[in-house]
């Protein structure tokens, strides 16, 4: 399980947010707890729909 948190590009910002995760516990915990709403192993289907779609091969 788990998720992902969207910290931008700048490289003192990224350092800190993986450091928290690394050396806090609690912080660590929330992320592997956490419900991510993106993922309902649908994907790949979604995906290749699409692909399909797109160059009308399937369906």
């Amino acid at each position: 399980m788990g998720t992902v948190k969207l910290v931008g590009t700048e490289q003192e910002e990224i350092i800190d947010n993986v450091h928290r995760l690394l050396s806090d516990n609690h912080a660590y915990a929330a992320m592997v707890n956490a419900i991510n709403s993106y993922r309902d192993c649908q994907a790949t289907s979604r995906i290749l729909s699409s692909c399909a779609t797109f160059l009308k091969v399937l369906k």
